[in-house]
């Protein structure tokens, strides 16, 4: 028996003999993932996987003892028993979407968001490493590649940040990799406190938040870069 920080005194599971180092969570139905408080990994921390080809929404919710944490909007592809990539789904209805109360990651060392739209109207935290990952076709997991084609309709932004979003960790990377779809953030801040801050898409940067980064900031467009405020 231990004592978690949500549900008090817990027994462990009598069905397992060792401690998972991968959860995965994945949901078969037809609804979105609707994630308004806190998850908590129970005993020895763990990578927790969550897989929708639904998509999310995330108002509030927060992460305990994970020491990754990756959310996809896609169906996992296995090999052996082991996780090796996801089938991202180009459904725009099935984007990823952080609202007012936001995502907070703050005990959790890597954060990975993978979707074809990914949408944030409130803050989101992350202790270490952030990267918000845009795209229509694959999520490699043992790599971390994300790969788009050409058969899915445009889209002008993949990743959208609104006025109300505030964005912190160690380091950031938002990565669009879409042809032609870009990154557009309103008024706010992206701020790492230990490495760097890159945004990187094939369409157009158009960014009205104020960057801040410890080291280097990188960015980079196949189209064009419009910063309206500054760096």
């Amino acid at each position: 028996m231990g004592t978690s920080q949500l549900g008090g005194a817990v027994y462990g599971n009598p069905n397992l003999n060792q401690n998972a180092d991968i959860i995965l969570n994945e949901v078969g139905s037809t609804n979105r993932s609707v994630l308004n408080g806190a998850l908590e990994v129970f005993g020895k921390n763990a990578a927790v996987v969550i897989a929708n080809p639904n998509g999310f929404d995330c108002n509030g919710c927060s992460f305990i003892n994970t020491s990754k944490l990756t959310m996809v909007s896609g169906q996992s592809r296995m090999s052996d028993g082991a996780i090796t990539g996801f089938k991202i789904n180009n459904d725009l209805t099935s984007d990823f979407i952080i609202h007012e109360l936001g995502l907070y990651a703050n005990n959790t060392n890597d954060v990975d968001i993978i979707s074809r739209a990914i949408k944030l109207r409130g803050e989101l935290q992350a202790k270490q490493d952030l990267a918000l990952k845009q795209g229509n076709d694959y999520y490699d997991y043992t790599t971390g590649e994300v790969k788009s084609n050409t058969n899915a309709a445009p889209i002008e932004f993949g990743i959208d940040i609104s006025h109300l979003s505030n964005i912190s960790a160690g380091s950031i990377k938002l990565i669009v990799t879409e042809k032609g779809a870009g990154v557009n953030t309103a008024d706010g801040d992206i701020i790492t406190d230990l490495s760097n801050l890159e945004i990187t898409a094939d369409g157009d940067l158009v960014l009205k938040a104020n960057l801040s980064s410890q080291t280097d900031i990188n960015l980079t467009s196949h189209h064009g870069i419009l910063l309206n405020q500054g760096i």
